[in-house]
Parts: structure tokens; sequence; C-alpha cells
């Protein structure tokens, strides 16, 4: 049995959960309130003048003809695969441990109506570039039709892993070229970009927004995670494909009105968002460093963004990882998720340790010691 008894520490929050557990800073909030008179109005009816620029903005920051707002990743996703795949007997490509997979609900099935075919990903988060191409299937009365491939960056499941530029790129091109028809661009399959995290793959990368998605069709692009707005995600592409995306958008529930008051929390988090974004990365990586050497602690696979995923070896009988997880709440007031066991890392006593540019240095050292008083109390040490 855990003995969970919170203690005086536990009052102290250090919530690692996500980068999605940001509270709006003083920038953020003094924006919101001068939002009422600096052009907030009804998105529905379109004179919402601070969502307008922020959409204006993005699409300008990432190369794209449009932008539009939405209230979050999952719908920017369902949205757009759902605009690729209109037609009745449409087919999307995704990894098989993307987000689109495993956590959104299959909403592209049940509710867009577009057939999932999954590629096995990588440890790396890719997919094999001539298995994606393998799987494309166009124009056969016997199949549905591929209209779309969905790629992930940076990739959750995997990791947190970056994917690299010249990986994108070439399952642009190929994709591209083997399904081009010369009387109509749009006719051929299309890529979608679940860039939830692209913000952190760009510091990665050493790209820019813009050449990060320069060969994709479409992206979706989360505020909330990196960027640190409390609510919302962008779709980008073609002027086309977001007038469709916004008409998508108001049937889902997803058309709401004074959203300019969030617009602006959004533009506070741009302005940062670089020199945020490389701290969370960098704060990511100095914990895997300091974990990595404790006993019975593995922490799983390269660290790349500001995701750190590790798994706790050798559990003492009848202790769970949950019960490990609900230890570091109580005990020391660290919150982080069980990441579990799907590939690609097959570890049941596996969770997710997820930096953003609120927690400080000091925090990252107190996080890395309640770890290790963690893998001391409830692993069995194999040092004899």
């Amino acid at each position: 049995m855990v003995d969970t008894t919170p203690s005086m520490m536990s009052s102290l929050v250090i919530d690692c959960r996500s980068d999605t557990v940001t509270k709006p800073n003083k920038e953020m909030r003094q924006a919101m309130y001068n939002s009422v008179d600096e052009g907030v109005g009804d998105d529905v009816f379109g004179d919402d003048e601070l969502v307008l620029d922020l959409e204006a903005r993005l699409a300008m920051m990432f190369g794209k003809e449009k932008a539009v707002f939405v209230p979050s990743g999952t719908m920017a996703n369902l949205i757009a695969v759902s605009v690729h795949c209109e037609k009745r007997g449409s087919e999307y490509i995704c990894g098989s441990a993307s987000h689109i997979t495993l956590y959104e609900q299959g909403s592209g099935a049940t509710i867009g109506g577009a057939h999932p075919r999954q590629i096995p990903n990588e440890q790396d988060g890719t997919m094999n570039v001539e298995h994606i191409l393998d799987a494309i299937r166009i124009e056969d009365d016997h199949f549905p039709t591929t209209r779309v491939v969905c790629l992930e960056q940076t990739h959750n499941k995997c990791g947190g892993r970056v994917l690299k530029q010249s990986y994108v790129d070439e399952v642009c091109e190929k994709v591209k070229a083997v399904t081009k028809m010369e009387d109509d661009d749009e006719k051929r399959v299309q890529i979608h970009m679940d860039g939830a995290r692209i913000w952190n793959a760009c510091i990665k990368n050493k790209v820019s927004l813009k050449d990060a998605v320069a060969k994709c069709d479409s992206v979706s692009v989360c505020l909330s995670k990196a960027v640190g707005a409390p609510i919302g995600s962008v779709i980008l592409g073609t002027e086309s494909f977001i007038r469709k995306c916004k008409r998508l958008r108001k049937a889902l529930g997803g058309g709401m009105r004074q959203v300019g008051v969030l617009a602006a929390t959004a533009d506070v988090g741009i302005d940062a968002w670089e020199q945020n974004v490389s701290k969370s990365n960098r704060l990511a990586l100095l914990f895997a460093n300091s974990v990595e050497n404790i006993e019975n602690i593995k922490v799983c696979g390269p660290v790349e963004s500001n995701l750190v995923i590790l798994s706790f070896q050798h559990l003492k009988k009848d202790v769970t990882i949950h019960d490990i997880v609900a230890w570091l709440k109580m005990k020391y007031g660290v919150l982080v998720t069980v990441f579990g066991a799907p590939y690609p890392f097959n570890d049941p006593n596996s969770v997710r340790v997820a930096f953003h540019y609120q927690i400080t240095d000091d925090e990252v050292d107190f996080v890395v010691s309640s770890f290790k008083v963690a893998a001391w109390e409830q692993t069995e040490s194999q040092k004899k």
C-alpha cells in the first residue's frame, strides 16, 4: 500500500501534466481587459478586428493565404481532415500512434465520414515513406479514395520527437509527385500537418515557421500549448480551403462571438514565443539529464522538445504507476500524467513530464528530487 497522505509540500503545485496548464500572465490579462476598446466584436458576423488581425498575422508567419480561429486542436484537425475528405468515400492516411488516431475519438470517421488508413509510426514519429506511398489509393471502385496524408509535429505519443525538416519535405514532395493531376492540382493527395507543437519543432530544427510547413497544404497550430494562450488553435491553408473550414466550424459549434478577448492573449504569447519555447525545450533536457542516473528510472528515447517520457523500473509489490503518480501529487505537489503502454514505448510504467515557460529552473530541481525519492520509496533496488 502506497501512503498518499498529503504533506506540507503538496501545497506547492508544480504542474507538469501538459503545456496547456499555463495561466494567462499579467500581460495577457491586461490585453484581455484592453480588447474591449481595441476592436473586439462578433466573430460569427466577421467584425471582430482582433481575431481577424490574429488570423492574418499567423497566415503571414506560416506562409499561408488564410487562417481561421477554432476553439481547440481536436476541432482543428477534424475540420481540416473533413474538408480534405469532403467527398463521400474518401480516406485519410495517418500514423497508428498519432494524436488524430489515439486521442480524438476517431472523429474523422464518426463525424467527418472519412475512412482512416493507419500506417505504423516508427519510434522517431515518422512513417516509412514507401509505406505511405504504397497505402495511397486513387480511382479504384474497390477502395476509398485517398485525399490527404496527416503528419504530426512534434509527435506526442513518440515522446515529443521532432520530425526532421528533410523528412517532412520528402513526404510532401513524393506524395505530390505520385498523385499530381495535370488538369487540377487540388485533385492530388494533400498534406495536412497536425502542428500542435510545431513551435517546439522549429526551435529544435532551427527553421522558420514558414519553412517548416512550406510544402504542406494545411496546418493546424495550437495556441494554448507553446504560445501559452488560454484557449484556441488555428487552421491555415488556401483561401478556398479556409472558407470551407469556416463553414464547417459553424456546424460543429465552433463559431464563437467576442473571440477577440482570446485573440488578444494569443498575440501576447506569440510576441514571446521563441524565448518561451526555447526555455521549455531547455528545461525538458535539463530534467532528463538530471533523472537519467537515478536508479530504476529510465528515460525513454531522446528528448527533442518539451516532453520527457520516463519509466519506473522494478516497482515494489502491489505498487502501480498510478500509485506513484498519486504519491508525487500528494507528497510533493508534482503533477504528471501516466503515459501507458501503447506502441512505440510498450512500457506500462511510463509517465509523461511536460515543461512550459512558467516552470522555473529551481522547480525542475524540485521535480528531480521528488522523482528520486519516489524511485527510492516505490521501487526495489537492484544494487547488491
